[in-house]
């Protein structure tokens, strides 16, 4: 398999899969689950540190 086929495989994943899993994962535990939900507030630069590590 090419790189550029399997590039395209594993952003599609990345770009679909990924996601619905994670909500069907979260769903599990928490009722009210959103994707591209805007949010504010104020979060401890640990936190931030944290999400940072996850998503990195």
């Amino acid at each position: 398999m090419s790189f550029k086929v399997q590039r395209s495989l594993v952003t599609r994943m990345g770009m679909t899969l990924y996601p619905k899993l994670a909500v069907i994962i979260a769903r599990d535990n928490y009722k009210d689950v959103h994707r591209n939900y805007p949010i504010s507030g104020r979060v401890s630069a640990e936190k931030v540190r944290v999400m940072d590590r996850i998503i990195d």
